[in-house]
């Protein structure tokens, strides 16, 4: 009997791995950028072999792996450079940096999307909502990108891509 709970144990272990590898970070139309890059999304973290930084199966250019940090969301820093996904974010600051959650991510002076710079987002004033959906007290976002005519104030996210603000309704930051 426990032989059989052991090998059902395994088998289960195995699927349930086999499931992840597939699309870890599978959100619908939303894919996770890895995903769309290699479709090794099991395969999307940072590890240090030998002196040298990996993310995933590729070197990291330029990393120092004395006090590399991985961090969430594909970024990973070591004391003077910021990185998503093994790239360097151009003008990152390394020492301030901080991952928000759901790709996004700031230092003082800039707020970034997938390592991009996202353009006219207030640091001071931002917030992430959840589904891709973010705000400052000027402009809402989706996924990095600014939403014309959307209301900061009034915009709520529903579920499933949906969001809402007192004279709109958006999918995946998309007006209906």
């Amino acid at each position: 009997m426990r032989r059989i709970l052991i090998a059902l144990l395994i088998i289960a272990t195995a699927f349930g791995a086999d499931a992840v590898a597939q699309c870890c970070h599978d959100r619908g139309p939303r894919r996770h950028y890895s995903c769309d890059r290699d479709d090794r999304c099991g395969n999307d973290r940072y590890t240090i072999v030998a002196g040298t930084v990996y993310f995933g199966d590729r070197e990291v250019d330029g990393a120092s792996a004395s006090g590399f940090k991985t961090l969430r969301d594909g970024y990973g820093k070591d004391p003077w450079t910021v990185y998503f996904e093994g790239v360097e974010v151009k003008g990152a600051s390394a020492s301030s940096f901080k991952v928000l959650g759901d790709w996004y991510a700031k230092d003082p002076w800039t707020i970034y999307f997938a390592g991009r710079k996202v353009e006219g987002a207030s640091p001071q004033s931002f917030k992430v909502l959840g589904d891709g959906y973010a705000r400052d007290n000027w402009t809402v976002y989706f996924d990095g990108v600014k939403i014309d005519d959307a209301s900061p104030g009034s915009f709520k996210v529903l579920r499933d891509g949906y969001a809402r603000d007192n004279w709109n309704r958006y999918r995946f930051g998309r007006k209906l």
